[in-house]
């Protein structure tokens, strides 16, 4: 399937569920939201077992991503959520991985080296293995 048809819908669906995808991401051959700035590109990506990631990577790299964070429908439900308050907290967790992808598109576009120094560059301070109840750059 073309790309721009598989980027419509993608879009549209995940808008029906009342996820926000901005505006220039393409779902792309690898079946990845996906978007450029300059320096850096970002990849949404949905996962088995209602995961889904953001990554960032240098352009001309793809061996190893730069910033990644992570969430997960299941995680963190101290609060024994219901059923419906989980699916909420699942969609508005979405559109936060396209949020913090539009972060560092702005953050790192022209200024990609900065990104080691980001909480969410993977190494022994890493702080995105599952952001599903945090606030973006919340230690």
């Amino acid at each position: 399937m073309r790309t721009d048809i598989k980027t419509k819908v993608w879009t549209s669906n995940l808008a029906l569920a009342g996820v926000v995808v901005p505006e220039g991401y393409i779902f792309n051959e690898f079946n990845v939201f996906q978007k450029v700035n300059k320096e850096v590109y970002v990849y949404v990506t949905p996962e088995l077992g209602k995961r889904w990631k953001v990554q960032a990577y240098l352009r001309g790299n793809v061996s190893t991503c730069s910033l990644e964070a992570r969430i997960n429908y299941l995680t963190h439900n101290d609060d024994n959520l219901t059923t419906q308050e989980l699916d909420k907290r699942y969609i508005n967790n979405i559109s936060r991985m396209f949020e913090l992808g539009e972060v560092w598109l702005e953050k790192y576009g022209l200024n990609s080296s900065a990104m080691k120094d980001d909480m969410y560059a993977p190494g022994l301070n890493w702080q995105g293995g599952d952001i599903t109840t945090k606030t973006f750059y919340e230690k």
